[in-house]
This record gives structure tokens, C-alpha cells and sequence, in this order.
């Protein structure tokens, strides 16, 4: 693994300011349980400060509406606990079917909403009473932490989602022309294909990025809009790749491609090969050549004409794609607010975005989550277990994270592990550091190296979920309030607790 970059000790230090101020915010009002605050400002902070602002936003929103929705359910049904599990099962599983279906940030909103009730409701089902004291509580808490993340990112060096997505879409470009050789070669295999899902992979990617634009500082509207425009012309390129290579296996199948035609397929294949000695105008002279080739060949009737017409009619959507996409990077590049010349490859008029929305995988995740729940509240109801609560609670928040993958089982199996690290760290500073720690400042120089490390961890790919386990595991077992006390029985309950609720999702 390579070692931590500038921009991610940057980013750790940041969330480490974030979390130490919502912890002093917190200590000071006085606010109940502090460390949600700080387990929060891990859960809403991201390198990109557009980011952390919009899941900020929707984070709040969401705490509001889980929050609300507990408090209206548990006195109603404050004589029947059974009845009051299964609502705010219910009410946990609608949410996430909800955000399932929305492919945009705003499924924050939902995700939120649901397992907000469930932080709120369990715990407080034996005692419906203290419902409103401890949701408002808890939103107290989140959203000190929201805003101290939302804050600090923005304050602190902060890092523009603009950046982020040109060097994705400087990836993509180098995709698109690893996928467009695959197709003119008619290469095909598992090669290819993965070429052409991490093409795909890209695409998705870069859309996500910039949704987040709107809550950029800076705004950049030109920006947003020349994504906008582009995106379309970008998920278009593999099915023009797929017909490309549909058209030359059906040439070869007759007697293959004419001699000027294979001219033409040789000539882009050498282009996308030294496309920088090449550049742009390589490119519109291509364009011209093959534009050319249609004309003469609309002329000819034969089968072996139409497919050759076909053909280069794909080959000149290919390049009039490559050539709007060149344009947009670069204009992004050179930060220039000019118009762009306008976009050669013309989109049907009524085409439009439409996202697919697996209603099946939806609806199954949101089964599964109120199966996990219903039967993690039996085994609690049955065992008169007193930390029960929080078991369910883990069991719903680990559930709901990771539902909108194919297979959630590796990610919270990971999830878990850390989890138990997690208790063993926390262990150490409850009994061995915290009883020697007797203001802020030594509370702060004790926490530091050890949030510092989760952070590094959240900043990488491929730690991100081994830091926000650590993190959110910590701050929970630490739970760092006003007055410290220690309780080996409590601790340990508490460990048992949010284990068990993860492995029962």
C-alpha cells in the first residue's frame, strides 16, 4: 500500500479539527453524549469539500425526518413495544426502498431518515417517555457534528469537486480509446470486456462527482452545464462501440471491408494511438475522410454497400463524440467561461437521462432489513437483554449502509472486523488512558494520533470502510461524555451489543 499523500494528511488534519471542535461545542452546551458528534463529523466528512457540503445538507434533513418520525411513533404505541418495534421496522424499511430508488445524493435523505429512527427508537422503547428528550438529543448532536464538518472543510484548505472530475474525465477519455481500439481491431474477450465495463464504471463515476457541483463554493455553472452536455454524448459511445464492432464482424463474415474503408479504420486506430503528436486536427481530418466515404457510398444497394455505409455512419458518431468530449476537457482544463463551439454529435430531441430503478433489489433490501430488525428485537424481547436496544440499532444502521450492493455480505463482514478492533482500541483508552486525561486539551492530545490514523484510513479508496468502522465504533464504545466513569460490565455489554448487531445483518 502506498504511503499517505499530502492531500490526505490534509484531509485527515481536517477532520480531525472537525471532530475536536464538535466534541468542545458539545462538552461545552452540554449535550448528553458528545461522541455522536464526533462519530458524525467521520460519517458526513469527504475530501471534496462540494461533498461534504451536500451530504451535510442532506444528512440534516434526513436526522429531521428520522427523528420526527420516532418521536410520532413511539408514544403512540408506547403500551405495546411489539407493535412499536415493528413500525419503526417498517418505517426503517420503506426509507431505504425509497433511497434505493433514488440515484441521486438525495437518497441521503431516506437512508438517513431510516436508521435515524433507529438510532432514536430502540434504545427508548421501554421507556417511550424520554422519546422527545432523547431524539432532540440526538439531533442536537448530528447536526453539531454536520455543521463542524461542513465548516472545517470549507474553511481549511478546501478541495473543489471541479478538479476531481476533470481527472476523471481525463480517465475516461483514456477508456473510451482503449475500448474504441478493442472495437476497431474487433478484439473481443475478458479483456475487452473489462475495458468496457471500467468504461461504463467511469461514466457512472463522473456523474456522481457532479451532482456534487451545486454545493461547490465556487459555484461553477459553466462547468455544470458542459457536463450536462456532454454526459449523454459520453453514454452513448458503447453502444456506437458495439455497433462498430457488429459492422466489421459482419463484413468479414461476406468478404470483408473494402480497400478504402479499411484505410479509414486503420487511420482511427492509429489516431487513438498517437492522438497527442496527433491532436484535435488529426481528428478533423479523419472526420472529413470518413464524411466523405458516406457520400460515395450512399450510391451503393448492394448488402455489402449498406453495411460498409452502416459502418462508417458509426465510425463518424465515434469521432464526432471523441471530438465534443476533447473539446469539454479541454475547455475545463483552461478553466475558460467562453462558450463552447457547439457539440457535432446531435442527440435525438426527446432523448433524455432516465435512470434505471431496480425496483426487485429495492424491494428485497427493504425485506431483509425488516427481517434483520424484527428478528434482532425478538432475540432482545426474549433475553430481556438491556443492551438489546443497541444491538438492534447496529443491526439497522450496518444493514441499511451497505444494501445498494449486489452482495452486502463482504462489506459488512469487513465492517465487523474492524468493529472488534475497534472495541480493543476503545478498551485501551477506557481503562489504561482516560482516567489519567482531566480537561480538554489532554482529552484532545490523547485522541489525536488515533482519529488521525481514521482519517487517513477514510481518505483512501480502498480503507474507506476499515476508518469509518474504527471511527464510528470508537466514538461509540469511548462515549466520551461530561463526566467520566468507568464501567467494565457497561463496556462490555455495550461490545457484545454492536458485534452482535452486525453480524446479524
Amino acid at each position: 500500500m502506498n504511503p499517505p499523500t499530502l492531500q490526505q494528511w490534509v484531509f485527515s488534519l481536517k477532520t480531525l479539527t472537525a471532530a475536536l471542535l464538535a466534541l468542545f461545542i458539545s462538552l461545552w452546551i452540554p449535550l448528553p453524549n458528545p461522541y455522536w458528534s464526533v462519530a458524525t463529523v467521520y460519517i458526513a466528512s469527504n475530501p471534496l469539500s462540494g461533498a461534504t457540503r451536500s451530504k451535510a445538507i442532506f444528512r440534516v434533513l434526513g436526522t429531521l425526518l428520522g427523528a420526527s418520525a420516532a418521536v410520532i411513533i413511539l408514544p403512540n404505541l408506547a403500551n405495546a413495544p411489539v407493535l412499536s418495534v415493528i413500525a419503526l421496522a417498517l418505517w426503517s424499511s420503506a426509507c431505504l426502498y425509497l433511497a434505493m430508488l433514488d440515484r441521486t445524493p438525495r437518497s441521503y435523505v431516506f437512508m438517513l431518515a431510516g436508521y435515524t429512527a433507529a438510532l432514536v427508537g430502540f434504545p427508548t422503547v421501554n421507556a417511550p417517555s424520554t422519546i422527545f428528550d432523547v431524539a432532540l438529543a440526538r439531533t442536537e448532536e448530528i447536526i453539531v457534528g454536520i455543521l463542524c464538518a461542513a465548516d472545517v472543510s470549507s474553511i481549511i484548505f478546501p478541495r473543489s469537486v471541479a478538479p476531481a472530475i476533470y481527472d476523471r474525465l481525463k480517465g475516461w477519455l483514456a477508456d473510451a480509446d482503449t475500448s474504441a481500439a478493442d472495437a476497431l481491431r474487433m478484439k473481443t474477450g475478458a479483456d475487452a470486456d473489462t475495458h468496457r465495463l471500467k468504461l461504463a464504471g467511469d461514466t457512472g463515476e463522473i456523474e456522481n462527482l457532479a451532482t456534487h457541483l451545486i454545493y461547490d463554493a465556487a459555484g461553477h455553472p459553466e462547468f455544470i452545464r458542459r457536463i450536462r452536455e456532454v454526459h449523454p454524448r459520453m453514454l452513448m459511445l458503447i453502444p456506437v462501440l458495439d455497433a462498430i464492432s457488429d459492422r466489421l464482424l459482419a463484413l468479414k463474415q461476406i468478404r470483408g471491408p473494402s480497400a478504402n474503408t479499411r484505410h479509414l479504420v486503420n487511420r482511427f486506430a492509429e489516431w487513438l494511438q498517437h492522438q497527442e503528436s496527433k491532436g484535435a486536427r488529426g481528428l478533423d481530418e479523419l472526420r472529413g475522410e470518413i464524411t466523405a466515404a458516406i457520400d460515395l457510398r450512399r450510391a451503393r444497394q448492394s448488402w455489402l454497400g449498406l453495411v460498409e455505409l452502416s459502418l462508417l455512419m458509426r465510425l463518424s458518431d465515434l469521432a464526432a463524440i471523441r471530438a465534443d468530449c476533447l473539446e469539454v476537457v479541454r475547455s475545463v482544463y483552461l478553466e475558460s467561461a467562453a462558450p463552447l463551439r457547439p457539440l457535432t454529435y446531435t442527440l435525438a430531441g426527446s432523448a433524455a437521462s432516465v435512470h434505471h430503478r431496480d425496483h426487485g433489489l429495492a424491494l428485497l433490501s427493504a425485506v431483509v432489513s425488516f427481517a434483520t430488525i424484527t428478528i434482532a428485537c425478538m432475540f432482545w424481547i426474549q433475553s430481556s437483554w438491556p443492551e438489546g436496544g443497541a444491538a438492534v440499532m447496529m443491526a439497522a444502521v450496518s444493514g441499511n449502509l451497505f444494501s445498494a450492493q449486489d452482495n452486502p455480505v463482504p462489506s459488512i463482514v469487513v465492517f465487523a472486523k474492524w468493529a472488534v478492533v475497534a472495541v480493543f482500541i476503545s478498551a485501551a483508552y477506557v481503562f489504561l488512558i482516560l482516567p489519567n486525561v482531566h480537561n480538554f486539551e489532554t482529552l484532545s492530545i490523547a485522541l489525536t494520533p488515533t482519529l488521525i490514523l481514521f482519517g487517513l484510513c477514510i481518505s483512501k479508496a480502498e480503507t474507506l470502510l476499515v476508518g469509518l468502522s474504527l471511527a464510528i465504533n470508537f466514538a461509540a464504545m469511548v462515549g466520551l461524555q461530561q463526566t467520566f466513569n468507568v464501567d467494565a460490565a457497561s463496556f462490555l455489554n455495550n461490545a457484545i451489543a454492536m458485534s452482535c448487531g452486525v453480524i446479524a445483518a
